[in-house]
């Protein structure tokens, strides 16, 4: 018997993350359609954007089948790989 979740469960989670992923650009591309809201908001707008990209990672992570270290190195983003480097 295999210790952990069965990759049918990482495959879910990881597909519940990407409609959250899908759900979060489409609110910021609603957003930054308004100027005055670009305006007033780039900044945390770009937050939106950041977001986006380590759900994205995670998810790829949460559905690769390689060891947790092989994983974690394809991470693209450094900050992220960095993060949990240090917590695993």
């Amino acid at each position: 018997m295999a210790d952990g979740p069965a990759p049918s469960f990482h495959d879910a989670l990881a597909g519940e993350l990407e409609a959250v992923k899908a759900s979060l650009e489409e609110a910021a591309v609603s957003l930054c359609l308004d100027p005055a809201v670009f305006a007033r908001h780039a900044e945390p707008l770009q937050c939106f954007d950041r977001l986006a990209q380590v759900i994205a990672e995670v998810a790829t992570l949460l559905r690769s089948r390689a060891e947790p270290e092989v994983a974690m190195g394809a991470i693209r983003l450094d900050a992220l790989r960095e993060r949990l480097t240090a917590r695993v």
